[in-house]
């Protein structure tokens, strides 16, 4: 086709994708807020679970075209009466002011906060919309994860009525007995999305977001708010020059498309290869590395300790700070266990403490902020070899770790665990209705929890339970006691996409 000074270009039409918001879709389709963008259903078939046909550039040419014969376009005003649309001072929409956290606090925690206070089916309605959640966002897709995602949906749907039974679903002006709500008829239509359009995450608003903020927002804080059209072009075009100044000081020219591809799209993180790391210490080419080595790998996971312990101490005052009565039985009966001839390790009673493993696994003391102390949560493995998270819990615990520490005159790095019960897949210790797994501490028959000690390189992940409160909680329960007085717990899948996936994908084969 021809420019427009009339030379002859060889073009292409690119495909676009338009990242958009509900209201900002109805906008560009020209369709009414109580109409799906997507779809031809209305707000009266939101809540069903049947999903209608598509909203097609035909369909809206036909609608065009009935407008057209109800009402003269060149009347704005009436055209507008009969088409459906008016736009309003305050937008399309008004949203109340929730950010990003509270919606990631309010999916990780609201399961395991509301199972026993609320009936199984409201459980399940819960659960089961939170699992689609989820599923939608994996970075790929097989027919075994769609079948997936449509099935969750299809359980919200057959379980929602309990949510209304209950009285739960509220609005600003009280009870509401309906399900018309527009973004749960677009859930409809995500597996259709992701058949056509590939996985959903890659159409995600962060990098614009990003911009909005480096772009925007920063050049406004920078300003007196005044005149901001003016002062952000004004301060994009000094740091643009600055750019171009320190470019040209480096002996080289700045690369515009370059730059505008960093800029947006460089991550923020240099993400460190421990494997590599621990592979390069192991082989010796790192020759001055600190004995033992404080970088190790397993077959799933790596570590780096601190090249200094947290503390240094002996067996039995460890024992009485950490509240371990049993910390030295503990250590002996895996000296026992694993070699019978490092009793003269044990003799030495000397131990270094750290108190942070990677990813922050914490294994903090009792102090006067933390009276009972802080001791994470992890999955190990019972061997050496782990097929985390291939498998899932097969194969693997979860314990509380509330010790990291290695024995003087010894070469390896120790945790003290206790064990949290669950037998997988035995029916007793999975919930259905809340999609999770239950807990119990290990007890002996004296009612003292018991412990036992492990490599450090038998740990395999992080992990994140949540008290189980049933109907009524312990009144005694505090966000530094929860866990103390507590021996039953959810083993948390909504923690983290990643530990979601690991759990849940695992029995898909």
């Amino acid at each position: 086709m021809s420019d427009p000074v009339g030379n002859l270009r060889y073009c292409f039409t690119p495909l676009v994708a338009y990242i958009a918001d509900t209201p900002e879709q109805c906008l560009v389709v020209g369709v009414s807020p109580k109409a799906s963008p997507v779809s031809i259903a209305t707000y009266k078939d939101f809540g069903d679970a049947n999903p209608h046909p598509q909203r097609t550039a035909t369909k809206t040419l036909e609608e065009i075209k009935r407008a057209c014969t109800e009402a003269n376009p060149n009347n704005f005003e009436e055209f507008l009466k009969v088409f459906g649309y008016r736009s309003f001072a305050e937008g399309v929409s008004k949203l109340k002011q929730v950010t990003g956290h509270d919606h990631r606090a309010m999916q990780r925690y609201i399961i395991g906060a509301i199972a026993g206070a609320v009936p199984a089916k409201f459980l399940t309605a819960v659960a089961t919309l939170l699992d689609f959640c989820y599923l939608a966002q994996m970075p790929h897709f097989d027919d075994n994860t769609l079948h997936r995602v449509e099935a969750a949906l299809r359980a919200f749907h057959a379980n929602k009525i309990a949510i209304i039974t209950a009285g739960s679903r509220q609005g600003s002006r009280g009870r509401l007995d309906h399900w018309e709500v527009p973004k749960l008829k677009l859930l409809q239509h995500v597996v259709r999305s992701i058949r056509t359009s590939g996985a959903i995450m890659q159409w995600t608003a962060d990098v614009t977001e990003h911009a909005h903020v480096t772009e925007i927002k920063n050049p406004v804080c920078s300003g007196n708010n005044q005149d901001y059209y003016s002062q952000i072009a004004r301060h994009l075009d000094r740091k643009g020059s600055e750019e171009e100044d320190e470019d040209e000081e480096d002996g080289h020219e700045p690369d515009a498309e370059a730059l505008h591809i960093l800029h947006y799209y460089s991550p923020i993180l240099t993400v460190i290869d421990y494997f590599k790391m621990a592979k390069e210490v192991a082989s010796g080419t790192i020759p001055d590395a600190v004995l033992p080595h404080r970088i190790f790998a397993s077959s799933t996971t790596a570590f780096r300790l601190a090249t200094k312990p947290s503390l240094w101490t002996t067996i039995d005052e460890a024992s009485e700070k950490y509240g371990l009565a049993d910390l030295r039985l503990a250590i002996t009966d895996y000296f026992r266990c694993v070699d019978r001839t490092t009793q003269a390790t044990l003799a030495t009673d000397g131990m270094q403490i750290w108190f942070k493993a990677p990813q922050s696994l914490l294994t903090s003391p009792p102090s006067p902020r933390l009276p009972n102390g802080r001791y994470d949560f992890a999955i190990i493995s019972e061997t050496d070899e782990s097929d985390w998270p291939s498998n899932g819990l097969r194969g693997h615990s979860v314990v509380q770790v509330h010790l990291i520490f290695q024995l003087l005159r010894s070469n390896v790095f120790l945790a003290y665990i206790q064990r949290l019960n669950a037998t997988i897949p035995s029916s007793n210790t999975f919930d259905s209705a809340a999609g999770m797994h239950v807990l119990k501490r290990a007890i002996r028959n004296n009612g003292t929890r018991a412990g036992e000690v492990i490599p450090l390189r038998y740990i395999c992940s992080p992990a994140h339970v949540i008290p189980r409160f049933r109907k009524e909680a312990n009144s005694r329960l505090t966000a530094h006691t929860s866990y103390e007085l507590s021996n039953e717990f959810w083993l948390n899948k909504y923690w983290n996409k990643e530990f979601f996936y690991a759990l849940s994908l695992s029995t898909i084969t």
